[in-house]
């Protein structure tokens, strides 16, 4: 069996039926596992998983890209129609974060502190293997400084709002005897370095990576810089073999410039989206 995927919401819906919001979820199908990658912003995703016959009811692995609220905010919902599932995450999600825009007051966007104390919360290492299918592990450490989306998110450290560093990302190696998939969330440490981290742990790159490149952001002076950004990762890319679906932070810009150098290597997602890897 291929490794089927679901995704449950993004940015943009293909399926009118669906809701659609800034934030990402997915249902990944595999020979052993129903696992959700991320929860999006809210329960939204739960009434798409309907729609789409996803069955996140019996999901029996969880899995936390990342702290921020439109990859967690539906945790408390997933908690409640999912009885039994463990939910991975990195022990830096028990942190506070915020988003922090020129002139505006933080606005947090961490996990709430009831969540924080769920018995099911499941926190791993730096590289962590949860079975022959699944191996997690961590965002290298420096990627996030060169994109500009960055620069407006915070943690908290010794009562101060500072620069996130991202140690609370992390990305999700799934092997099967027909494919090897990453998935990440934001990749906010930069989407060739994680892609490098999953060959160095493989011995090979993944032949599919699937998930958000963290370009987008609105018109302003690093737009020039953003859309530099795009070009570099898609040559980057385009050296590799692996197959790339992307969605949710990469937005439309980026996107279509890479398109324009990488052809069919990089395919949109879009919610509602349902296909085998």
């Amino acid at each position: 069996m291929p490794i089927k995927l679901t995704v449950l919401l993004e940015n943009t819906a293909g399926d009118p039926r669906c809701h659609f919001a800034h934030g990402l979820s997915m249902l990944l199908e595999t020979p052993q596992h129903r696992i959700l990658f991320d929860t999006g912003p809210d329960a939204s995703f739960l009434k798409n998983a309907e729609l789409l016959a996803a069955d996140v009811e019996h999901a029996d692995v969880c899995v936390l890209s990342h702290a921020h609220s439109d990859h967690t905010g539906g945790l408390e919902a997933f908690l409640k129609a999912n009885h039994s599932a463990p939910v991975y995450a990195r022990p830096e999600i028990l942190g506070r974060y915020a988003s922090l825009r020129t002139a505006e007051e933080p606005r947090e966007i961490g996990l709430s502190e009831a969540l924080k104390k769920n018995t099911r919360l499941k926190l791993v290492d730096s590289l962590q293997r949860i079975d022959a299918e699944l191996t997690l592990f961590q965002s290298p450490a420096g990627g996030f400084a060169a994109l500009p989306s960055n620069a407006y998110l915070r943690k908290q450290a010794d009562g101060h709002w500072v620069q996130d560093d991202f140690l609370h990302e992390q990305n999700l190696l799934i092997t099967t005897p027909q494919k090897t998939a990453l998935l990440v969330g934001c990749a906010h440490g930069g989407a060739g370095h994680i892609l490098e981290r999953a060959a160095e742990i493989l011995g090979r790159y993944p032949d599919v990576l699937v998930g958000g490149f963290h370009f987008l952001q609105g018109p302003g002076p690093d737009q020039a810089k953003t859309e530099q950004l795009a070009e570099t990762l898609a040559r980057q890319l385009m050296c590799t073999p692996t197959q790339c679906y992307t969605c949710h932070c990469t937005g439309p810009t980026a996107f279509a410039k890479m398109q324009s150098i990488m052809g069919a290597q990089v395919r949109p997602l879009t919610t509602g989206d349902g296909f085998f890897l």
